[in-house]
């Protein structure tokens, strides 16, 4: 989808609407540099598991933040493209492949157990 957002020229000044509609959900230490440059929704303050979170004046503000998200989205739904033969083609493919050789995300540690 970053290939093609590029290649079409949206999440520009000129189109600011992108196709990619993203949401950070941790820290993104890991996220290519793409992606840590790209305005995100910030789910990080939400990132918490067990039932006492729903229970919580917490998840309320979580609701409305997914509703936000929501409608984000299908506003981006909305203005995406109409598929093009060419980007099933090979040379489409392979372009995507040497962007992603050439710019490779960093590799997680693997976490020690202490």
């Amino acid at each position: 989808m970053h290939h093609r957002q590029q290649k079409l020229g949206c999440g520009t000044q000129e189109r600011p609407t992108g196709l990619i509609v993203p949401v950070c959900v941790n820290d993104g230490k890991n996220f290519p540099q793409f992606a840590k440059d790209m305005h995100q929704i910030d789910f990080i303050e939400f990132a918490r598991v067990g039932s006492g979170f729903t229970k919580s004046e917490r998840y309320v503000e979580f609701q409305d933040a997914v509703a936000s998200f929501a409608s984000d989205a299908a506003r981006a739904i909305v203005k995406v493209p109409c598929w093009q033969e060419e980007w099933g083609q090979k040379e489409w493919i392979d372009d995507v492949i040497a962007g992603l050789v050439d710019s490779p995300a960093p590799i997680a540690k693997r976490p020690t157990l202490a």
